[in-house]
């Protein structure tokens, strides 16, 4: 164990995992069997060899292995927020994932946005030929629920029906959890079978009645998900969604590209002074020709390591005043999403009210919602409401038996700004001192207090790459 530095990169040698005899099976734990625990799982597959080979036990108590919450939709109009020939499985092959439809028969071109479904299928298929063809080892699949972790010289994993698993390392692999609940004094409406919480819940929309008013807390990609799916039911009541700025997702469209100005960014650590720098490109852009679009992805591969630089001053000033605007800008959605949402915009089926959120009761089945919305307080009615806030990204915060366990245990601590855990960048995880064992890994959205950008594909599949190479050092 030794005192972490952030700045230490994957391979270096003071971050390598301890070695042992290079042809014994190495045992690694993947809790999580959605797209990150999955990804990581492949690439493991990947890489082991006769002289390295690998046993791989992966945790999942959902059906959808393979798929976790983003890619477990059927339905043919929740589509991808990212085109098909940007989110291949690996880093060094953005375009796998377009060739995988074309040899399943699917006419895609670069350009399009396919059902994520389809996403989740390239995943399982990718899972099912890297884990029985490529590996020199075995893989196993529990279906079951993490509950403690004891670590000594191994890892030792319980599981909620009173089996454990010993592996050498273990690899925390968690996604989205569900939003918090809206902050407001009295949580007692929370009970209510009309307040629908996790909206991946099988049948959780089902029961909404074709004429009910419905309230979508949020105005995210999940909003623009739910809004869909009342339209494409049949929906004929009134759907109204509410964030404190009513910002929404914006389009996708072709960016074009913009000038580099890669060396201004990354030296500069104000916030201020970044948003300058953007805003005077955006202009320099459009006045070519070019749409604002090309800026943002243009900062995409920069993103994480301007985040690192920052004081923690500049982080929460980002995450604070800033951080809403620039989601919409970066996590956008489909074009033909964006056209269902002005359609019924244009009906006046749909609004979007900005405003916060100071109460909400519930009397008869039917509740009230007081806003504060342009120095006034409004009162809403609605039949249903659904919650759209962003996942609960606040780990101690979370009701989870096994995460409550890491914390108690000191395995763990908060991430910066609360967000996560707190973890070198190559995911390997600082216990409650800022020790690093070299036995607990994560990636994805557990890392948003390190790296901020971590919760797509793109970077995902980076992480996960790294970290099986990393682990199997």
């Amino acid at each position: 164990m030794r005192p972490a530095n952030r700045k230490d990169a994957p391979g270096h040698p003071s971050t390598q995992v301890p070695r042992g005899d290079s042809f014994s099976m190495r045992r690694i734990t993947i809790v999580g069997g959605g797209a990150s625990g999955t990804l990581v799982a492949i690439n493991l597959a990947r890489l082991s060899t006769k002289q390295n080979p690998v046993q791989i036990n992966l945790v999942e108590q959902h059906k959808y292995i393979c798929r976790g919450v983003a890619y477990s939709s059927d339905k043919p109009f929740h589509l991808l927020n990212v085109p098909a020939g940007k989110i291949g499985a690996f880093p060094e092959a953005p375009d796998h994932f377009l060739h995988w439809l074309h040899s399943k028969g699917f006419t895609a071109d670069e350009h399009s946005f396919v059902p994520r479904g389809l996403y989740g299928d390239y995943l399982r298929d990718l899972f099912e030929k890297e884990t029985t063809s490529a590996l020199h080892g075995k893989i196993r699949v529990f279906s079951d629920t993490a509950s403690d972790v004891l670590i000594e010289k191994n890892v030792s994993l319980s599981l909620h029906s009173g089996s454990s698993i010993e592996s050498d390392y273990l690899v925390l692999a968690f996604g989205n959890f569900p939003p918090p609940h809206p902050s407001v004094p009295d949580q007692s409406f929370t009970a209510s079978p009309r307040y629908i919480r996790n909206i991946w819940q099988e049948s959780s929309l089902c029961n909404i009645a074709p004429d009910d008013t419905v309230l979508i807390l949020g105005t995210g990609l999940s909003m623009v998900d739910v809004v869909l799916s009342l339209k494409h039911s049949g929906h004929k009541g009134k759907i109204i969604a509410t964030s404190t700025r009513a910002l929404i997702p914006a389009e996708h469209a072709l960016p074009g590209l913009c000038n580099d100005f890669a060396g201004e960014v990354l030296s500069t650590s104000s916030i201020r002074q970044l948003l300058q720098i953007i805003r005077r490109e955006i202009k320099i852009a459009e006045a070519s020709g070019v749409n604002w679009r090309a800026v943002i992805d243009y900062l995409r591969p920069y993103t994480q390591r301007i985040w690192q630089s920052l004081p923690e001053r500049e982080k929460r000033r980002f995450a604070v005043h800033l951080s809403r605007w620039w989601n919409i800008a970066r996590h956008r959605m489909p074009p033909s999403a964006a056209k269902d949402i002005e359609s019924l915009q244009q009906r006046g089926q749909f609004e979007i009210i900005a405003g916060r959120i100071r109460e909400i009761t519930n009397e008869n089945n039917r509740f009230t919602i007081r806003l504060h919305s342009n120095n006034a307080s409004v009162n809403l009615k609605a039949d249903v409401i659904i919650n759209c806030i962003a996942s609960e990204s606040r780990y101690r915060r979370i009701e989870s038996k096994f995460l409550q366990n890491l914390f108690a245990r000191g395995l763990v601590c908060e991430g910066p700004l609360g967000f996560g855990f707190d973890a070198l960048p190559n995911g390997a995880i600082l216990d409650k001192n800022g020790l690093c064992g070299m036995k607990l890994f994560t990636l994805g959205t557990a890392l948003k207090g390190v790296l901020w950008e971590t919760t797509a594909i793109p970077e995902i599949r980076t992480q996960a790459s790294e970290l099986a190479r990393l682990l199997l050092s």
